[in-house]
């Protein structure tokens, strides 16, 4: 276990070291397989642990967990990503949304109700579930963590303005109502993005670890053909002061080759909130420029009012 002196994760689990470590991570590819619609996973999911209980295979409830990717990548469901419901928007003033569908490219419908979330929620829903891969999805196992080490991870300054920055996030992803939606609305995951978060004790003093929960129907949304792992490495180098770079990191890895997008549906895609559409231009192509200074990107191009992009090659094994 590492010290928070280190800034590295400090979790605190009763699980043994070594049963985690029979699960087999992924490849180290940005992506698991192409884009399909989401099926209802989380009832496959929990008949199959019927199914084992009953054959007396285990004596137990079986937890739903998250897959187990490899640390230098952070995973996250298509549906979120390819879309506005983490927008690119940079002023202050951020939307109250009381049932919003959002605008989105992936094969599913996605219904918002909460405060707008942008690119740091996204930041820190992505450190979270890198954290929650690692144990059961149950009430009785939250993630524990330091909020020095989470904001270190998240490469946010250590101040007393980033700590509260920090609770504000956790607060828009608890505080909120997310439905994705497949197959016509039978199949998908309707809740928060987070079920709870607790950082002060019921006296009003604060923890010296935070405590998050997740409603464990959200592996549901990390079917094989369903999620992607992003580059951790390259998001970090993209820095917070450009959320359009860091919509697109997110946006552009669910896609092995992206065809091309127009400029102005890449606005209403990020969210952006420009009314001029020549200046999203220029920060989009500023945005792009970031991405390949990052390495996500080995060129682009905007022609025509299209934007066309190659993506670098894989480094470490062939995408799927």
């Amino acid at each position: 276990m590492a010290s928070t002196e280190s800034g590295n994760f400090e979790l605190v689990s009763d699980l043994d070291s070594d049963a985690t470590s029979t699960r087999s991570p992924r490849a180290k590819g940005t992506r698991t397989s192409s884009s399909a619609s989401l099926l209802d996973a989380t009832e496959k999911l929990l008949a199959s642990a019927a199914n084992r209980r009953a054959k007396g295979v285990v004596s137990a409830p079986v937890p739903l967990e998250l897959p187990l990717w490899p640390e230098d990548k952070r995973g996250l469901p298509n549906s979120l990503a390819r879309g506005a419901l983490f927008t690119a928007a940079k002023d202050n003033n951020r939307e109250y949304f009381k049932g919003m569908k959002v605008l989105t490219l992936a094969n599913v419908d996605i219904v918002y109700k909460g405060e707008e979330l942008r690119q740091d929620d996204m930041s820190v829903l992505l450190t979270i579930l890198h954290l929650a891969r690692q144990r059961p999805l149950t009430k009785d196992d939250p993630v524990q963590f330091t909020a020095y080490s989470f904001l270190k991870e998240v490469g946010w300054t250590i101040n007393g303005q980033e700590y509260k920055h920090l609770q504000e996030c956790f607060d828009r992803l608890v505080a909120n109502q997310v439905k994705v939606l497949a197959d016509g609305g039978k199949a998908g995951y309707a809740g928060s993005l987070i079920q709870s978060f607790e950082w002060r004790d019921s006296e009003g003093k604060s923890l010296s670890r935070w405590k998050v929960w997740f409603d464990p129907k959200i592996a549901g949304l990390f079917t094989q053909d369903s999620y992607t792992l992003m580059e951790w490495a390259e998001r970090k180098k993209i820095g917070q002061r450009s959320p359009l770079a860091l919509w697109l990191h997110s946006f552009l890895s669910t896609h092995r080759e992206p065809i091309p997008i127009s400029v102005a549906k890449y606005r209403e895609l990020s969210g952006a909130k420009e009314k001029s559409l020549a200046g999203f231009r220029l920060r989009l192509k500023a945005a792009l420029q970031r991405l390949k200074d990052a390495g996500m990107l080995y060129d682009f191009e905007i022609r025509n009012d299209l934007v066309y992009v190659v993506k670098g090659r894989p480094r470490l094994a062939k995408q799927a």
